[in-house]
């Protein structure tokens, strides 16, 4: 539960993103459609982008179009600090090599999209800073009815709200790796703490901090027309990464919402689930609800006529009050929407076996019982959410699962696993139901086994295929598969629950051509000059003579400023754009192609390709090499 631990920092701010939406219908897969609609934005380049303070302006102080920076920090004993050294400073992205970029796992599943290469800085560079790059962090929770209706949770919700993604909030979790030479802030203060607090990680001879990052981000336009167009709103805390801690999920308690009663007029909230730790050490009951509460408008504060909201241990002899839960704009802004209780050593024990519930004194908005954790403490979360791997046999990826039960680590036990074919119909996917999806040779394709769990409770789920899966269609490689990971009896595949959901990109196989002609290369590229217009715009990638020129310029000294690279099995490559970015590490926010979807054997059939073009390259004034 590292972001939760002490000394922590809270951020709030804005964000940018500008992904395209043309890749987002199926049917801008058929071969057929040739001029598909272009929707919104469909020059989107999947820049990601967290805004540093004063990028916009704003009237109000507390607005989040201000920019990013630090609103509290906690010292390690749960003090909060006034040291104006860290609250205030800004946290942007430094956009190096190039801004991070933001991409879905493929059509039918756009709940897992992942930011890569986003590196951060809290501070100024000519002054006390730190600098660290994000492990690429999968969206770990999207919630499309985050936004109250402005007529009815019943009348077409989009229609009677704020339309297109104004009325989503999503959470990432990820590690921040800091190395020792980008951290300048004074080893004394919360900063010092933080540091002292951190696991290290030392790579090439150079100790690394880790941080643990998450945040919420909501209130997003991508709608043309408004002044806020391609920006939201961030939320979120940084804490030390400690040994053992889940990276991409906070290995805490979670509760569980109440469903939206039936008929619930307009102004009754909506909620998700919520994480939880009860922290023995402080005795502090903590609550992060940043991104299960439903917002009174976009980018507006939690749901009013919520009443007060009450903490409750659910004991076998009956229910035992806690205290208060605050759960208003200011806790949102200023603490990352973390709300902290002061329990007593009585209390932290009876939390210790029985769940905790939250509870309002308000009729008004139906069930007073808002949200209530399983009666047997279970909780099951993956790390790894979204896997692409290739079909060829020897090929495997893996994933893990924590499992918990009121919050300890539950050690040699297996989950079960359900591995689901992903059609329009399947709860979770993310395109209307009468898209076909997975074709019916993707049934059985996929194999998924778990291991026991350890001392801290992971398990290992160990992917790969038996079989080629096959397609959907020529230009929609592969097939997509929910694998659900659980304990006891709940089903999260009923209710996608995306958690506990493993979302897994299955490649059909494909073998290696080693004397591709342009026509094999033109099917492979075709799509891409289709639907990402960004690139059109630069060049058409399936036009012969365009290809060529950027196969084979410039030289690879010019993105690597002369130092060497090579190409893993194609040394003799040693120039070209396309080659370049094709080759680099898919975690690299400069990887082509940008939606990751090309797999590794027609990658490595486009390098034959090019290197059979450059040796028949005739040097100026000399001979065919």
């Amino acid at each position: 539960m590292s972001y939760l631990d002490l000394p922590r920092l809270h951020v709030f701010g804005c964000f940018y993103t500008d992904p395209s939406t043309k890749n987002n219908d199926p049917k801008h897969y058929l071969p057929e459609t040739k001029r598909p609609a272009p929707w919104q934005m469909p020059r989107g380049r999947h820049h990601f982008k967290l805004i540093g303070q004063g990028a916009a302006e704003a009237a109000d102080t507390s607005d989040w179009r201000r920019g990013c920076r630090i609103m509290a920090a906690i010292d390690a004993d749960g003090n909060a600090v006034r040291d104006s050294a860290v609250v205030g400073v800004p946290l942007a992205s430094t956009e190096r090599p190039c801004p991070a970029r933001i991409v879905d796992l493929d059509v039918y599943q756009q709940s897992v999209s992942t930011i890569f290469g986003l590196e951060v800085r809290i501070g100024t560079a000519d002054g006390p800073h730190l600098v660290g790059r994000m492990d690429p962090a999968p969206l770990n929770g999207a919630w499309f009815e985050a936004v109250q209706p402005t007529r009815g949770w019943e009348m077409q919700y989009d229609q009677g709200s704020y339309g297109g993604d104004s009325n989503a909030l999503g959470v990432f979790q990820s590690v921040l790796r800091i190395a020792s030479a980008d951290w300048t802030f004074d080893d004394t203060g919360v900063m010092g703490q933080l540091k002292r607090r951190c696991l290290v990680e030392t790579v090439a001879g150079v100790d690394h901090y880790l941080l643990a990052f998450r945040f919420v981000l909501d209130g997003y336009r991508n709608v043309e027309g408004s002044i806020d167009f391609c920006y939201g709103r961030m939320t979120g805390t940084l804490g030390p990464l400690l040994p053992g801690d889940p990276t991409e999920t906070p290995g805490a308690r979670w509760l569980e919402p109440r469903p939206l009663p039936k008929g619930a007029p307009w102004y009754v909230p909506r909620f998700y689930r919520a994480p939880f730790r009860v922290d023995a050490r402080t005795n502090r009951l903590q609550v992060d609800w940043s991104g299960s509460v439903s917002r009174a408008g976009f980018a507006g504060p939690p749901a009013d006529h919520l009443g007060t909201i009450t903490a409750v241990a659910a004991t076998p002899n009956g229910p035992v009050t806690l205290g208060r839960i605050r759960v208003d704009q200011v806790t949102y802004q200023t603490q990352g929407g973390i709300s902290e209780l002061d329990l007593t050593e009585q209390q932290v024990g009876l939390l210790a076996e029985a769940p905790l519930e939250l509870w309002t004194d308000t009729e008004e908005i139906g069930p007073k019982r808002l949200f209530a954790e399983p009666a047997d403490g279970l909780a099951c979360r993956t790390q790894n959410r979204a896997i692409r791997l290739a079909s060829e046999p020897g090929a495997a990826a893996a994933a893990s699962v924590h499992v918990t039960r009121f919050g300890k680590p539950l050690a040699g036990v297996r989950p079960n696993l359900l591995v689901v074919p992903v059609h329009g119909n399947t709860p979770g996917a993310t395109v209307p139901p009468d898209n076909p999806g997975d074709t019916w040779n993707a049934e059985g394709a996929l194999d998924a086994m778990a291991s026991d769990t350890d001392e801290q409770g992971f398990a290992t789920i160990r992917l790969s295929a038996n079989r080629d899966p096959g397609s959907r269609t020529v230009e929609l490689d592969g097939q997509v598969y929910f694998v659900y990971a659980w304990m006891g009896a709940r089903d999260p595949a009923a209710t996608a629950e995306q958690e506990s959901q493993i979302s897994v990109l299955l490649w059909q196989r494909y073998a290696v051509n080693a004397a591709p002609e342009w026509a094999d290369i033109h099917a492979l590229m075709a799509p891409y000059a289709k639907l990402y217009d960004a690139m059109s715009d630069k060049f058409d990638l399936a036009d012969k003579a365009a290809f060529t020129f950027y196969a084979n310029n410039p030289g690879f000294g010019f993105f690597t400023g002369g130092q060497p690279y090579q190409i893993a099995g194609f040394p003799q490559i040693q120039s070209g754009a396309i080659p370049f970015y094709l080759s680099l590490p898919i975690t690299d926010p400069r990887y082509m192609p940008v939606t990751r979807d090309l797999s590794p054997s027609k990658v490595q059939t486009i390098f034959h390709y090019i290197l059979r073009e450059q040796q028949a390259i005739v040097p100026s004034g000399g001979d065919t090499p």
